[in-house]
């Protein structure tokens, strides 16, 4: 995906769900990773209908860097947006 976007990417997802449940993913930043899960969550794919497989390069697996406070698990806000 070059456009990270929520939006774009609960259009991919859309797409992605017509035909799969079973999705694999990779993705370079945090921040991206963050919007994927926040677009699944929109269009309502956080459910047991379907499962997501994320991998990566660095061996960081669902941790997420944080210049504040070192290293923290991905489903710890970063960004105070209140989701």
């Amino acid at each position: 995906l070059q456009d990270t976007s929520i939006a774009n990417i609960q259009m991919r997802l859309k797409l992605a769900a017509a035909v799969s449940r079973v999705m694999i993913c990779c993705f370079e930043s945090p921040v991206t990773r963050r919007n994927f899960l926040l677009a699944a969550h929109d269009n309502g794919y956080d459910t047991n209908d379907f499962t997501y497989i994320f991998i990566e390069e660095q061996s960081t697996g669902f941790r997420t860097f944080s210049t504040a406070s070192g290293i923290n698990p991905m489903w710890v806000a970063s960004i105070p947006d209140g989701r």
